[in-house]
């Protein structure tokens, strides 16, 4: 016997998501019968309750980043004031000395992190005003220019854009970019490049970030802005880098989009 009983169901369809309600009728004269199918297209509404449930996390993620560094920044600054303190009472040739660099980097390493964590959780509000995004692509090649030189990179430009202005955090907006390069360095052999450029599409400026490294394996492209996680080895990435760009980027009405990432390099949009 056929269910006399409403049914529904979700479907995703290409860039759609749709919520698909089919209510039995009746059996007619002739013995047939029929279905009455509603249905409603709730992207919007998913969109919007995935960035809830994104925003509500990141509250508790803000709430214990702040315990974390209240707790853990004092010891760590008393770690390195004392391992300062050994350091400048040590002979150069003092076979401790190697102690006191494992500890001062190590030290580093976790106050970098508590600040990532920090900066990722609870970024401040933007102070919006008039960016001219290709002197920013400037200002990060010169702050830059000492690591991309330590490895033998070539950093260059093929900035086209005619619009290049945008309302933004000038300082926030610069993080997006520092965070990419460094990221596109750490990828790329001596003797690669690293390429800023940008161009005006659909009334939106697009900036792009190519280098020359080896790619991003295709099983791992689709976690790359998830929090905390990291191709890198272990101790030289906090996973927090690409998240926080994004979420700058999201925060000024944009995004970032991985283009293309193969054995000849890889592209960002954003």
């Amino acid at each position: 016997t056929q269910s006399t009983q409403p049914r529904s169901c979700v479907l995703e369809f290409g860039d759609h998501i749709y919520d698909i309600h089919a209510t039995p009728l009746p059996l007619g004269d002739s013995g047939r019968s029929g279905r009455i199918l509603l249905s409603r297209d709730i992207t919007l509404r998913v969109a919007r309750d995935e960035r809830e449930i994104h925003q509500e996390r990141l509250v508790v993620l803000g709430e214990v980043a702040a315990v974390m560094a209240h707790e853990l920044n004092n010891p760590l600054a008393s770690i390195s004031m004392f391992n300062q303190l050994m350091e400048s009472q040590l002979p150069e040739d003092s076979e401790l000395q190697e102690n006191v660099d494992v500890i001062r980097r190590n030290t580093e390493a976790c106050k970098r992190v508590i600040g990532e964590l920090l900066s990722y959780a609870t970024p401040s509000s933007p102070e919006v005003a008039m960016v001219d995004m290709h002197s920013v692509l400037e200002d990060v090649g010169r702050f830059l220019r000492p690591l991309m030189e330590r490895g033998r990179i070539k950093l260059s430009w093929d900035l086209n854009a005619e619009h290049p202005e945008v309302r933004g955090d000038e300082v926030q907006l610069r993080q997006i970019f520092v965070n990419l390069v460094v990221n596109a360095t750490q990828a790329v052999e001596p003797g690669g490049f690293v390429e800023l450029s940008s161009f005006n599409q659909n009334g939106q400026l697009i900036i792009g970030v190519k280098d020359s490294g080896s790619g991003i394996p295709v099983d791992q492209q689709a976690d790359i802005f998830r929090a905390f996680y990291t191709t890198k080895a272990h101790g030289e990435g906090t996973g927090l880098g690409l998240p926080t760009a994004r979420r700058i980027a999201e925060l000024h009405g944009g995004g970032i989009e991985l283009m293309e990432s193969d054995a000849d390099g890889t592209l960002f949009h954003v």
